[in-house]
């Protein structure tokens, strides 16, 4: 079931749960999404015997927030996995190293 977490209506979702069951949170552009709802995905996330997956896509380009945090730009690293284009396979390791450099 898709319920989306707007930060006027974090009550679409605050009373999620799936005792037994697994619950997916998929928070994409994770960057801009308001902490509140970061806070009410905190709690819809703590059932027992859930299998719980919990995936937060974007980059840190807010100077303050739970992603930011959650990131590891500000050093307090909550992820447990992080991954750039620039360490994995099947990417253009040549191409991206020059756009960092131009960019620089």
């Amino acid at each position: 079931m898709r319920r989306p977490g707007r930060r006027t209506n974090t009550e679409a979702f605050a009373g999620l749960h799936n005792k037994g069951k697994r619950i997916v949170v998929i928070m994409d552009e994770a960057s801009k999404i308001a902490d509140k709802v970061w806070e009410v995905s905190d709690g819809a996330l703590t059932d027992e015997e859930t299998e719980i997956i919990w995936l937060a896509f974007g980059n840190p380009t807010q100077a303050t927030g739970r992603f930011r945090d959650a990131s590891g730009a500000t050093g307090t690293s909550g992820c447990p996995s992080t991954s750039t284009a620039r360490t994995v396979e099947g990417t253009n390791k040549a191409y991206l190293d020059e756009f960092v450099e131009t960019a620089r």
